[in-house]
């Protein structure tokens, strides 16, 4: 397994976290099956080179992954199983900024994988035969820069509602939502906040904090660097090791501990982080 991180051009850093490579050219007759978390950053993915198909499960989209497709907003794990290599090259959006490109709803994309075909953006199915016929990934970023620079002349780049909010989840994992919205200091009701944060985002903000914390703390493991797991748990705002191991668990079907001393390629190669 091979994952790869490529930055943008400058221009497009504020909105576009970076362009991701992951490949695999394993063959396995029995399968490889292994529980993805959900992603908080949106991405566009393409496959290529006569990519292999991966097939995933979530309870609301069962089947095999466009060869390019939106990365949907999921609220748990997906089940990912593959016999065959992969090759895909991702767009990955920081929380929050896909929406300043592509105006719709975000509640269409919960828990569903909408191909790029049917999402009615020409641009996007250029683009994906421009990653195809690419010779290499320098070639692959340039294009995807000439893309969304296009993209970006029609962008206002302002700071609203959201993007404060998901600046103060990302700095301070421990406040609550109702803290969040209050240090706000705007005249909004609690329902308008959430409804407003779940029809930009996808997910209740309730939700988001909770893969939030989830997944800041997957980081940590990863990194090796902690004491102890109960550290983690409190340093990303869990109440204690009890509940961050009943949500570990409900992500990845393993115990934090359980998931330190077992293989995960796909996930140990693509994870959020916000650096």
């Amino acid at each position: 397994m091979f994952h790869g991180e490529y930055l943008p051009t400058p221009l497009l850093r504020p909105y576009i976290k970076n362009y991701g490579v992951l490949t695999d050219d394993r063959s396995d007759v029995n399968g490889i099956y292994e529980w993805v978390p959900p992603f908080l950053s949106k991405a566009i993915v393409f496959f290529y080179n006569n990519s292999g198909r991966i097939f995933v499960e979530n309870g609301v989209y069962d089947d095999y992954l466009p060869l390019g497709y939106v990365l949907p907003q999921v609220k748990k794990s997906n089940l990912w199983s593959y016999k065959h290599g992969f090759s895909s090259f991702a767009i990955i959006f920081h929380p929050g900024k896909f929406r300043y490109f592509f105006q719709v709803p975000m509640l269409e994309f919960l828990n569903k994988v909408i191909a790029v075909d049917e999402f009615g953006e020409e641009d996007l199915i250029e683009l994906h035969k421009k990653i195809e016929d690419s010779i290499s990934t320098q070639q692959r970023v340039d294009h995807c820069d000439d893309c969304f620079l296009k993209r970006l002349r029609g962008v206002e780049n302002s700071r609203d509602l959201i993007d404060v909010t998901l600046s103060k989840m990302l700095a301070t994992p421990k406040l609550s939502i109702t803290e969040i919205r209050k240090d706000l200091n705007v005249n909004i009701s609690e329902r308008h906040f959430r409804r407003r944060f779940q029809e930009e985002i996808g997910m209740n903000p309730k939700g988001y904090q909770k893969q939030l914390r989830f997944l800041r703390a997957l980081d940590s493991l990863q990194s090796g660097q902690f004491t102890s797991i109960a550290d983690v748990a409190y340093a990303c705002g869990y109440y204690d090791q009890s509940q961050f191991n009943l949500h570990f668990k409900e992500y990845l079907q393993v115990s934090p501990l359980q998931y330190l001393h077992k293989h995960f390629p796909i996930t140990q190669s693509i994870y959020w982080r916000e650096d």
